[in-house]
Protein backbone atom coordinates (compact mmCIF):
# COMPACT_ATOMS: atom_id res chain seq x y z
CA UNK A 1 0.00 0.00 0.00
CA UNK A 2 1.50 3.09 -1.09
CA UNK A 3 1.27 6.26 1.47
CA UNK A 4 1.26 9.80 0.41
CA UNK A 5 2.51 12.73 2.02
CA UNK A 6 0.41 15.95 2.43
CA UNK A 7 3.38 17.50 -0.20
CA UNK A 8 1.57 14.35 -2.86
CA UNK A 9 -1.67 15.59 -2.20
CA UNK A 10 -1.09 18.92 -2.76
CA UNK A 11 0.91 18.04 -5.86
CA UNK A 12 -1.73 16.08 -7.41
CA UNK A 13 -4.25 18.63 -6.54
CA UNK A 14 -2.72 21.04 -8.70
CA UNK A 15 -2.82 18.45 -11.68
CA UNK A 16 -6.49 17.60 -11.26
CA UNK A 17 -7.55 21.38 -11.38
CA UNK A 18 -5.21 22.02 -14.35
CA UNK A 19 -7.12 18.74 -16.28
CA UNK A 20 -10.07 20.23 -14.49
CA UNK A 21 -9.45 23.48 -16.40
CA UNK A 22 -9.89 22.06 -19.55
CA UNK A 23 -13.18 20.40 -19.30
CA UNK A 24 -16.69 21.21 -21.13
CA UNK A 25 -18.77 23.66 -18.58
CA UNK A 26 -21.31 21.20 -18.70
CA UNK A 27 -19.20 18.63 -17.49
CA UNK A 28 -17.68 21.09 -14.77
CA UNK A 29 -20.88 22.13 -13.43
CA UNK A 30 -21.49 18.31 -12.29
CA UNK A 31 -18.81 18.52 -10.13
CA UNK A 32 -19.78 20.24 -6.58
CA UNK A 33 -18.28 23.58 -5.46
CA UNK A 34 -17.38 22.42 -2.42
CA UNK A 35 -15.21 19.66 -4.17
CA UNK A 36 -13.67 22.27 -6.32
CA UNK A 37 -12.77 25.18 -3.82
CA UNK A 38 -11.31 22.17 -1.65
CA UNK A 39 -8.57 21.23 -4.13
CA UNK A 40 -7.51 25.08 -4.65
CA UNK A 41 -7.41 25.80 -1.27
CA UNK A 42 -5.33 22.54 -0.91
CA UNK A 43 -3.12 22.77 -3.87
CA UNK A 44 0.67 23.50 -4.42
CA UNK A 45 1.18 26.88 -5.67
CA UNK A 46 4.95 25.94 -6.86
CA UNK A 47 3.44 22.98 -9.09
CA UNK A 48 2.23 24.24 -12.26
CA UNK A 49 1.04 21.21 -14.27
CA UNK A 50 0.37 21.79 -17.89
CA UNK A 51 -1.75 19.30 -20.34
CA UNK A 52 -0.30 18.24 -23.30
CA UNK A 53 -3.25 17.95 -26.03
CA UNK A 54 -0.92 16.22 -28.26
CA UNK A 55 -0.84 13.27 -25.82
CA UNK A 56 -3.90 10.21 -24.55
CA UNK A 57 -4.92 11.09 -21.05
CA UNK A 58 -3.23 7.67 -20.48
CA UNK A 59 0.53 9.04 -21.83
CA UNK A 60 0.21 12.28 -19.50
CA UNK A 61 2.86 12.70 -16.95
CA UNK A 62 0.51 12.88 -14.02
CA UNK A 63 1.12 11.07 -10.40
CA UNK A 64 -0.84 8.36 -9.82
CA UNK A 65 -2.42 9.71 -7.12
CA UNK A 66 -3.72 12.20 -9.61
CA UNK A 67 -4.67 9.66 -11.82
CA UNK A 68 -6.88 8.20 -9.06
CA UNK A 69 -8.25 11.45 -7.86
CA UNK A 70 -9.31 12.11 -11.21
CA UNK A 71 -11.10 8.48 -11.60
CA UNK A 72 -13.24 9.27 -8.48
CA UNK A 73 -14.09 12.22 -9.77
CA UNK A 74 -15.38 11.13 -12.72
CA UNK A 75 -16.81 7.84 -11.22
CA UNK A 76 -19.13 9.99 -8.55
CA UNK A 77 -19.92 12.99 -10.43
CA UNK A 78 -19.29 13.08 -14.41
CA UNK A 79 -20.28 8.95 -15.47
CA UNK A 80 -23.63 8.94 -16.83
CA UNK A 81 -24.61 5.32 -15.71
CA UNK A 82 -22.40 4.19 -12.97
CA UNK A 83 -24.07 0.66 -12.95
CA UNK A 84 -22.82 0.43 -16.26
CA UNK A 85 -19.57 1.28 -15.41
CA UNK A 86 -19.65 -1.30 -12.67
CA UNK A 87 -21.09 -3.79 -15.09
CA UNK A 88 -18.41 -3.25 -17.58
CA UNK A 89 -15.64 -3.25 -15.16
CA UNK A 90 -17.24 -7.30 -13.86
CA UNK A 91 -17.48 -8.24 -17.80
CA UNK A 92 -13.81 -7.76 -17.90
CA UNK A 93 -12.74 -9.01 -14.56
CA UNK A 94 -15.16 -12.31 -15.96
CA UNK A 95 -13.40 -12.03 -19.47
CA UNK A 96 -9.63 -12.24 -17.71
CA UNK A 97 -10.67 -15.18 -15.08
CA UNK A 98 -11.24 -16.70 -17.85
CA UNK A 99 -8.96 -16.44 -19.94
CA UNK A 100 -6.77 -17.39 -16.57
CA UNK A 101 -8.56 -20.42 -16.54
CA UNK A 102 -7.65 -21.40 -20.16
CA UNK A 103 -4.43 -20.93 -19.70
CA UNK A 104 -3.78 -21.76 -16.16
CA UNK A 105 -6.33 -25.04 -16.52
CA UNK A 106 -4.26 -28.65 -14.68
CA UNK A 107 -5.66 -30.59 -17.03
CA UNK A 108 -4.07 -28.95 -20.46
CA UNK A 109 -1.02 -27.84 -18.72
CA UNK A 110 1.09 -30.82 -19.83
CA UNK A 111 -1.03 -31.58 -22.90
CA UNK A 112 -0.51 -28.54 -25.07
CA UNK A 113 3.36 -28.54 -24.08
CA UNK A 114 5.38 -30.09 -27.03
CA UNK A 115 8.43 -31.58 -24.86
CA UNK A 116 12.10 -32.08 -26.69
CA UNK A 117 13.34 -35.06 -24.61
CA UNK A 118 16.43 -36.44 -26.37
CA UNK A 119 15.89 -40.14 -26.27
CA UNK A 120 18.85 -42.28 -25.82
CA UNK A 121 19.14 -44.24 -29.17
CA UNK A 122 21.20 -46.98 -27.24
CA UNK A 123 19.27 -49.26 -25.43
CA UNK A 124 21.93 -52.18 -24.18
CA UNK A 125 22.32 -53.19 -21.20
CA UNK A 126 25.80 -52.35 -19.21
CA UNK A 127 27.78 -55.63 -18.74
CA UNK A 128 29.27 -55.38 -15.57
CA UNK A 129 31.90 -57.68 -15.07
CA UNK A 130 32.18 -60.08 -11.99
CA UNK A 131 35.31 -60.37 -10.22
CA UNK A 132 36.51 -63.98 -9.29
CA UNK A 133 36.91 -64.58 -5.68
CA UNK A 134 40.94 -64.68 -6.20
CA UNK A 135 40.83 -61.59 -8.30
CA UNK A 136 39.20 -59.75 -4.90
CA UNK A 137 41.84 -60.85 -2.46
CA UNK A 138 44.49 -59.66 -5.07
CA UNK A 139 43.29 -56.75 -5.49
CA UNK A 140 42.73 -55.68 -2.07
CA UNK A 141 46.30 -56.92 -1.23
CA UNK A 142 47.30 -54.27 -4.27
CA UNK A 143 45.25 -51.75 -1.97
CA UNK A 144 46.58 -52.13 0.98
CA UNK A 145 50.39 -51.99 -0.36
CA UNK A 146 49.34 -49.56 -2.56
CA UNK A 147 50.97 -50.93 -5.49
CA UNK A 148 47.73 -50.00 -8.12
Amino acid sequence: MNRYTNEDYCRAYSEVLGILRYIPKKDLIKIPKDEIKFLIKNMDNKHNYKYNFNKPFEDQKLMRLSKIIISNIYIKYLAKNKEELLENERKEILKLEEENRKIYNTDNIFRNKNLDIEKDENNSLIVIEKQGFFRKIIDKIRRLFKLT
